[in-house]
Parts: structure tokens; C-alpha cells; sequence
């Protein structure tokens, strides 16, 4: 499982480089991850060999950025 998750905390920037779930997940969310002061909710969802990555939740000032 690669979700490439690169924080980057000082530049209150996190960074998804080609999210990739395997064939045996379609679906993978994290709840309450923290990055900095910002807390989020990801989704990650598997679609044939894309994976599609949203964000559900934030709460704080930080940019998200999905490099797919």
C-alpha cells in the first residue's frame, strides 16, 4: 500500500504523491492525523488501478496538495 503521504509541517503543506492502493483494498481512510497544528480526515478509494485520495475533514490552515 503506497498512499505517499510527505509532510511538510513547517510549510503547513502536505504533499500525496500518486496514491496507490493494492488490489485487495478498495477503500482506506485516516481519522485525526495531525500535521502541524491542522488536524484532517483522508479518503483514499481504489477504482480499477486508480486511487483517488479527498479530503474529508480539516480543521487548521494547511495546504493540501494531490500529486497524481
Amino acid at each position: 500500500m503506497m498512499v505517499n503521504l510527505v509532510p511538510d509541517a513547517p510549510n503547513n503543506c502536505l504533499r500525496i504523491i500518486d496514491p496507490a492502493l493494492p488490489e485487495s483494498i478498495n477503500s482506506l481512510s485516516f481519522h485525526n492525523l495531525r500535521v502541524g497544528s491542522t488536524i484532517l480526515d483522508l479518503e483514499f478509494e481504489r477504482s480499477g488501478s486508480t486511487t483517488a485520495c479527498r479530503v474529508a475533514k480539516k480543521r487548521g490552515n494547511l495546504r493540501v496538495v494531490i500529486e497524481a
